[in-house]
């Protein structure tokens, strides 16, 4: 599978939302605004046809659904990386 320049960023941002636990902190760690962090989540949400995160108040929470990706996409932005 051929992944674009955008769908590798949009998988890096989800799995750093997911190792830091809100879109805040991982804004920050990436230099994005959180509002470029929601939009890439929004967007592999809609690619995956459902939602990968539960938004609380006090940061998100991995769905099944959403711990089946993050895993996935961990091995493709490290062997990208490599």
């Amino acid at each position: 599978m051929a992944f674009t320049d955008a769908s590798l960023t949009a998988l890096r941002v989800f799995r750093e939302v997911a190792e830091r636990g809100s879109f805040t902190a991982a804004a920050a760690a990436l230099g994005y605004t959180q509002s470029a962090v929601s939009r890439q989540i929004a967007s592999l949400e809609r690619a995956a046809g459902t939602p990968l995160v539960e938004r609380r108040h006090d940061g998100v929470r991995l769905t099944p659904a959403g711990r089946l990706v993050v895993r996935r996409a961990a091995t493709v932005v490290d062997e990208v990386d490599a």
